[in-house]
């Protein structure tokens, strides 16, 4: 949803065409919005409208720099007698709540990317940013799928699919080289130049690139994926071809003129290159009647403050089940331990169909937050709701699994070890151990201190029992 993309960049224009604080409200109201539709976007928009911002002075025919400085600050002037002193409150009331409300959007993230040290290094973020191949691969288009394949593998291509297509290439170059004057060839301009400035900005060559500039600016340290800025930069380049294809169309005096059939060509040229696209879907049918399913596992009887937990079911996409619960938790108004995002928390262990991750990710957190008191374990599992699980241990509601130590030699002296079976399966050596505790201490296979009971083992010869190994292998016992 990028609808607030040509209306921001509209209001800005217009500001500086016509300087008045109703606009200015409009044009904050249309970035924020764009913001809560995606934060992505929001921050994509705000780049292509500071480009703009600055562009502009220069298409206003400014006699010096210092001149395009004062460009805003007059503009600023210019507006604020125009405005009726009621508007005037409204326009700085109306400001400050809408910049309230973005902060209240980011703040969230911002205590998050704080409380969990969420970063991105320099390497993480070079991987997305676009290079010279990534504009001219597509390799779900039907058309150029096989030219695409002749350029050479590099690093995340499904996020690097940047090519515009041929027909706005050759609209681009004939708007380029056809220098004509019509309504709106300013506008067209500072857009096309706004967009090629993004384009230097956040280009990749051999290890440089101007983004690190701003890289670790507020918000956009923690862009990941900033080849997603085409989905910004595609409007004022539609707006450019479009400017374009007016100007052939208005030079053209005859309805069969060379021109009109260049037009018509071009156009057919971008339809068949859009149909001929193979888009990735979701099917929000099949969503939801997965929502429907899981809903209807969940027992009649919940604890009090239910907490969702979801397995991932076995051949399905380890993310589906993630964002199943999500959807299921959001609905049924319950948090859960389930998450997807392009972040993790410390010692966040990937979804699986093992109960065992469910007091893991319990026990990771109080290890994470500091938290020792055995009573937080004991209340988590019991308002926790698995579904889909089939080897969850009552008992690991009863017995907490924390240990803060020093143990006791009574402990150690109680633990017994009996082997109960070996066999080789292919590569494989299984092994079954049965340990027994004897003594009257719980044996914690958690620990808070760092010091959790493990199983190692380690090789001996045959003939003399020398070892052939160290006991350099390390196994919780869950």
């Amino acid at each position: 949803y990028r609808f607030c993309v040509p209306l921001a960049c509209f209001w800005l224009w217009k500001i500086s065409q016509q300087p008045r604080l109703d606009t200015w409200i409009a044009l904050v109201f249309g970035v924020v919005w764009q913001f809560y539709l995606s934060i992505y976007l929001g921050i994509f928009l705000t780049l292509l409208l500071t480009v703009m911002a600055v562009l502009i002075p220069f298409f206003t025919h400014v006699r010096s720099f210092g001149d395009a400085l004062l460009y805003w600050p007059k503009k600023l002037k210019l507006a604020w007698p125009r405005t009726p002193p009621l508007w005037r409150v409204l326009a700085l009331l109306t400001t400050t709540g809408l910049g309230g409300s973005l902060v209240l959007l980011l703040r969230p993230y911002y205590i998050a990317s704080k409380v969990y040290g969420f970063s991105r290094s320099w390497d993480e973020v070079t991987s997305m940013l676009p290079r010279w191949q990534s504009y001219i691969i597509a390799d779900n288009s039907q058309l150029w799928r096989s030219f695409s394949g002749f350029i050479p593998d590099f690093p995340m291509r499904n996020e690097q699919q940047l090519f515009p297509g041929l027909a706005v290439l050759l609209i681009i170059v004939i708007g380029i080289i056809w220098r004509t004057k019509t309504p709106n060839r300013q506008i067209a301009w500072l857009h096309f130049f706004s967009a090629v400035a993004l384009v230097i900005l956040t280009f990749y060559f051999s290890g440089f690139s101007l983004y690190r500039i701003i890289a670790g600016l507020p918000g956009l340290n923690s862009i990941r994926a900033v080849s997603r800025i085409e989905l910004v930069l595609m409007w004022p380049l539609a707006l450019f071809i479009a400017w374009v294809i007016d100007a052939l169309i208005r030079s053209s005096k005859h309805i069969l003129s060379f021109v009109n059939i260049v037009v018509i060509c071009l156009l057919g040229l971008l339809i068949t290159e859009t149909v001929l696209y193979t888009h990735q879907t979701y099917s929000k049918s099949e969503a939801q009647a997965r929502i429907n399913e899981l809903r209807n596992l969940i027992p009649q009887a919940t604890p009090e403050k239910p907490i969702l937990f979801l397995a991932s079911k076995i051949g399905d996409p380890w993310w589906m089940a993630e964002i199943d619960a999500m959807l299921l938790s959001q609905d049924l108004g319950w948090p859960t331990l389930n998450g997807y995002s392009g972040n993790y928390p410390p010692s966040y262990g990937l979804p699986t169909n093992s109960c065992v991750l469910m007091p893991q990710r319990i026990v990771d957190y109080m290890q994470f937050a500091h938290i020792k008191d055995p009573s937080f374990y004991s209340n988590m599992m019991s308002n926790i709701v698995p579904i889909g699980f089939n080897n969850c241990d009552p008992n690991w509601g009863k017995i907490s699994p924390l240990s803060l130590g020093p143990f006791p030699a009574e402990l150690f002296s109680g633990i017994s070890l009996k082997l109960n079976s070996i066999s080789l399966s292919g590569n494989s050596l299984n092994i079954e151990v049965e340990i027994s505790n004897h003594s009257s201490y719980d044996l914690p296979w958690l620990s808070l201190t760092g010091n959790p009971f493990r199983l190692s083992w380690r090789f001996v010869r045959v003939d003399d029992n020398k070892p052939i190994s160290g006991f350099d292998t390390r196994q919780d016992f869950v």
